[in-house]
C-alpha cells in the first residue's frame, strides 16, 4: 500500500496496478487528500486508469432506486441534498451542475459489481458532441427538452474515493427537440429517444452504445458532483480537461470488461514523454 506521501508522487505509481493505487486513496480518505492544491497534470492525464465501464445494465424499479439514491445523497451537504430532493430552482453561476445533477434512473451492472446513476441531461452537454459556447444556457436548455432528446445518457459510478467512475451511452434517437429549419426559419419538433436506457429489469447490452471520442467520452472523476459538489468537482476534474484530442493516457482495455488489477500505470505517455515529470498543474 501507498501512503499519503507516496501516492503525491507518480513516480511511486509506475508499474502498481490500479487497484492498489484505488485501495490506498480509500485509506487515507480520498482523492481531496492527495490533492489538496492543484492537480497535477500527470494526475489529469493518467485518470482514465481508474475508469471501468459497464457491458450491461439494468434499470432498477423505483423502490430501490430511491434506496440508492437516499444513499448517496445523505453525503451531501444538507443545503444541496434538500435543492436536489425538492428541485427547488435552477441556480446562476454555474450551480446549474449541482442543482438536479441526477435524474432519479438508478442502474445496477448487470454482472453485479456497481451501482450506476443517470445524470440530468443538463449535466451532460460536453459529452453531446458540439461545442459548448454557453454552458450555463445549454445546460437549461438540454434540461428542459429532456432525456429523450438528448443524444447521450451519462452516468456515474461513486467509487468510495470522493470520486465517481463515468461512462456515456449514445441514445437512440435522441437530439435536440427544437431545430432551426432552413425553410422559413421555423422551429419543429423532432422526434425524441429514450428517457431510460431499458425497462425496469431489462439487462441491455450497451458495449456497442459506449461513447469513445477522445473528447466526448465519459472520464474518470477525482471529485463527485453528487459527493463532493460542484467546486470540488470543478476544481479536479472540469478545469484540468482542455477537451482536446488524445490528452488522456488510457489503458488499453478501458472500452471492455476489465478490472482495476489487470491495469498497470505506465512509465511515459503514448509520446514517450516521463509522466512522472508531468508535475506543473492541469492541464
Amino acid at each position: 500500500m501507498l501512503d499519503l506521501k507516496a501516492l503525491t508522487d507518480y513516480g511511486n505509481w509506475i508499474g502498481e496496478t490500479a487497484w492498489e493505487v484505488h485501495w490506498s486513496v480509500m485509506r487515507v480518505g480520498g482523492w481531496q487528500q492527495v490533492f489538496p492544491g492543484a492537480l497535477p497534470r500527470w494526475a489529469s492525464r493518467i485518470r482514465q486508469y481508474f475508469n471501468l465501464t459497464p457491458m450491461t445494465l439494468e434499470l432498477l424499479d423505483h423502490e430501490e432506486s430511491s434506496r440508492y439514491l437516499e444513499r448517496v445523497q445523505t453525503a451531501l451537504p444538507s443545503a444541496r441534498a434538500e435543492a436536489i430532493r425538492n428541485a427547488l430552482r435552477w441556480q446562476p453561476g454555474g450551480e446549474i451542475g449541482t442543482i438536479k445533477a441526477l435524474s432519479g434512473a438508478v442502474y445496477e451492472d448487470a454482472l453485479g459489481r456497481s451501482i450506476w446513476f443517470q445524470m440530468s441531461p443538463g449535466g451532460a452537454i460536453y459529452h453531446f458532441g458540439e461545442k459548448i459556447r454557453w454552458p450555463t444556457l445549454r445546460s437549461i436548455e438540454a434540461a428542459l427538452d429532456g432525456q429523450e432528446h438528448a443524444p447521450v445518457f451519462k452516468l456515474v459510478c461513486p467509487d468510495g474515493t470522493g470520486g465517481s467512475r463515468e461512462v456515456c451511452i449514445k441514445n437512440p434517437f435522441g437530439v435536440p427537440r427544437k431545430i432551426w429549419t432552413a425553410i422559413g426559419g421555423a422551429l419543429s419538433t423532432t422526434m425524441g429517444g429514450h428517457a431510460t436506457i431499458g425497462a425496469v429489469n431489462e439487462v441491455v447490452n450497451v458495449a456497442n452504445r459506449i461513447v469513445k471520442d477522445s473528447v466526448a467520452q465519459g472520464s474518470y472523476n477525482y471529485a463527485e458532483t453528487v459527493v463532493k459538489g460542484l467546486p470540488a468537482h470543478e476544481r479536479l476534474d472540469v478545469k484540468t480537461d482542455p477537451m482536446q484530442p488524445g490528452y488522456y493516457v488510457e489503458p488499453p482495455d478501458l472500452f471492455q470488461f476489465a478490472e482495476l488489477y489487470m491495469r498497470r500505470f505506465p512509465e511515459n505517455d503514448p509520446q514517450g514523454k516521463s509522466l512522472a515529470a508531468q508535475t506543473g498543474p492541469a492541464p
